[in-house]
């Protein structure tokens, strides 16, 4: 029997012994077929020279039963499926059912009957030696089966020619030797090709097999690296690289088919509350069901991205998309959206939005990416849950903004910004009390820029304690240059922004200013706002250190925001500046003199100077003054001006006070 070579895979050795086990329980049908009509062809060729029916009968039975039995056998074994288990039991036992047929057929010339082979016998003798051929030949793939059957027979045919005597019978049986060796030697050759042919087969197959599964893992990795490179893990949308290359692709096929494209922006309102109250993971199942809810609005027709942490994206390329677009965004930001529950607590999600259409919001995809962000930037700054369609001034707009951050720093570097002076009047005798310092900046593009624009383009660029410094030492040149026009007493109010106090010390840097300046703390008074003493775990402590220091404190904007009485009171606020919000046209305005009249009620119980900015006529100074109203600033008296200009206005307003008072005088 050949077996597979060391140095293949077990596995195939294996599978060759099936199909060697399979092939040797096939061929049984053929094989008792064969043996039955060569017993049929022995028994014809016996008869006329051997008159013995029984001997000859016996002999068939005895054959018959054996071949019958190895058919049987062979049956059973395919039915139980042995061979694709136990190979080696099934060749081990067909091989036993072989040797028994054999044998059958070697009883033939030496015990049911004498027969003289290489006489007149010799018929039987090709039989029999050309029965024993063709099993080594035919079962060549199964050795062990073939030697099983063909032994007994040639061994019977040796002893036979031995018998017959002489150098005939001594020659045919070497000869009958040579020839079972040949053949035997052709069994082994055909069997051994046989094997590496069916190793080669399984080679094949498993190679086949092999890529099969490494180019369906390659497949899967790809289907995987896709999904990777195209989704965004958390929420399982798009990301922002898949988003790109579908609006490049939409902005395209629109280009041919003058279709309209939208892309929309949104952003999750204070989502940084809720990241920070519930962790990352709570961050992440909020964002993950807001964008579903987005994806399920939007439909199944449009692309639906995050973008970034709080930010989605929905592109619309069907139907009536302007339509379409509106209606979603009306759904996802003026509607109240269901609440969220995160760790038992619920919320409700606020979004903002940008719209912008192809191909007024640009022709590019990074165009009109831009443009929807600047739609949505606009929209935030307006307030919560709110949303804007892109305008092409909004681009207008960020360029300016873009350029005054950009000259912020040399204009305060070289003292371009300058702080400039409004005078407060005491409203009973008509006197300067005290000045506002409001900061300005005339720049050679864009004209003047409104403070707030500065405030703003200070923070953008941190460079808040850089503009508020030089304010502050502006300020310290007016207090120092007041003496001289006979305003010693006069106070200079300084605005500070709230989110500077989270920025830097504001009370260190000025004292550090009016050290350097010689100026005392009591002559400048602090303004801010109710922003500010809102959030006493940043300011309050500053504010108290200010206090400390002498500094005079004055809450702007009083009558629009959401001030603290109890804070108010423990800051030793000394001045409350009503919002010109409030004063415009008070003398025309019975709610609005009604609001002022108890403002002025709650300033007398704390001890607090009432002062309302934005007085403009003389009937506001009447009606003001009769609220009884301490300070008042505004266009009726005079505009803002630089330090030299002021200093030139209080010399005409001290020449007018002397006139008048000499005209009283002599009358």
């Amino acid at each position: 029997m050949i077996s597979a070579p060391s140095n293949h895979n077990p596995n195939f050795a294996q599978a060759v012994r099936q199909t060697q086990a399979n092939g040797t329980l096939a061929s049984s049908k053929t094989i008792l077929i064969v043996n039955l009509v060569t017993m049929l062809t022995a028994a014809e060729l016996i008869i006329p020279l051997h008159d013995n029916a029984g001997r000859l009968l016996a002999w068939m039975a005895l054959l018959s039963f054996f071949s019958v039995l190895r058919f049987l056998l062979a049956k059973v074994l395919l039915k139980k499926q042995l061979a694709s288990r136990q190979p080696e039991d099934v060749i081990k036992i067909m091989s036993v059912a072989a040797f028994f047929q054999g044998l059958s057929w070697s009883l033939l010339p030496n015990v049911f009957f004498h027969l003289d082979m290489l006489g007149s016998d010799a018929p039987v003798m090709l039989i029999l030696i050309g029965l024993a051929g063709a099993a080594m030949l035919r079962q060549s793939f199964t050795s062990q089966t073939a030697f099983s059957f063909t032994t007994p027979i040639l061994l019977a045919c040796a002893w036979n020619f031995l018998q017959h005597g002489g150098v005939v019978a001594i020659i045919s049986t070497l000869d009958l030797i040579l020839l079972a060796s040949f053949l035997l030697y052709l069994m082994a050759k055909a069997e051994q090709r046989a094997v590496e042919g069916e190793i080669a087969k399984f080679t094949r197959d498993h190679a086949t097999q092999s890529l099969i599964i490494a180019n369906e893992d390659i497949r899967q990795n790809n289907m995987r690296l896709e999904i990777l490179a195209n989704c965004d893990p958390v929420t399982g949308l798009f990301n922002r690289i898949y988003l790109n290359g579908k609006i490049s692709g939409a902005l395209a096929a629109a280009t041919v088919s003058e279709q309209k494209v939208a892309l929309l922006l949104f952003d999750v309102d204070r989502f940084k509350r809720i990241n920070d109250a519930f962790g990352h993971h709570g961050g992440d199942q909020f964002l993950t069901i807001v964008g579903q809810r987005l994806k399920n609005a939007a439909g199944l027709d449009a692309t639906t991205a995050r973008i970034s942490g709080d930010e989605f994206a929905v592109l619309i390329t069907t139907d009536d998309v302007r339509q379409k677009s509106i209606a979603l965004v009306q759904a996802m930001v003026e509607c109240d959206l269901p609440p969220i529950t995160i760790n038992g607590t619920s919320l409700v999600p606020n979004l903002s939005a940008g719209l912008v259409f192809f191909p007024s919001g640009g022709i590019t995809a990074d165009e009109i990416f831009s443009s929807a962000s600047l739609a949505l930037l606009h929209a935030k700054q307006t307030g919560r849950k709110q949303w804007r369609e892109f305008d092409p001034k909004f681009k207008q707009i960020t360029d300016r903004q873009r350029q005054i951050e950009q000259d912020l720093k040399d204009a305060i570097q070289n003292e371009v910004i300058t702080a400039w002076f409004q005078p407060q009047m005491d409203l009973k005798s008509g006197a300067v009390v005290s000045f506002e310092a409001l900061v300005r900046w005339l720049h050679p593009r864009f004209g003047y820029i409104s403070p707030p624009e500065i405030i703003n383009a200070a923070q953008a660029t941190n460079l808040s304690q850089a503009l508020t410094v030089l304010i502050a030492r502006n300020v310290c040149a007016l207090l120092k240059a007041l003496p001289d026009r006979d305003f010693s007493a006069a106070t200079v109010a300084l605005n500070i922004s709230p989110r500077e106090f989270a920025i830097y010390n504001v009370a260190k840097m000025l004292d550090d200013v009016t050290a350097a300046h010689g100026i005392n703390r009591q002559r400048i008074e602090v303004e801010i706002t109710e922003e500010a003493i809102l959030d006493p775990d940043i300011a309050g402590e500053q504010l108290r250190q200010m206090e400390t220091s002498g500094y005079k404190l004055a809450l702007d904007d009083f009558g629009i925001g959401y001030s603290s009485l109890a804070y108010l009171i423990s800051l030793n606020i000394g001045r409350l500046k009503i919002d010109r919000s409030i004063i415009t046209n008070i003398s025309e305005s019975s709610v609005n003199q009604a609001l002022v009249a108890a403002m002025v009620g709650f300033g007398r119980a704390l001890d607090v100077e009432i002062v309302v900015e934005g007085v403009e006529t003389a009937d506001d100074v009447k009606a003001l003054t009769a609220m009884g109203c301490d300070v008042a600033q505004g266009f009726y008296y005079a505009r803002p001006m630089p330090a030299d200009a002021l200093m030139d206005w209080l010399q005409q307003a001290s020449n007018l006070a002397q006139n008048d008072s000499a005209h009283r005088a002599s009358a």
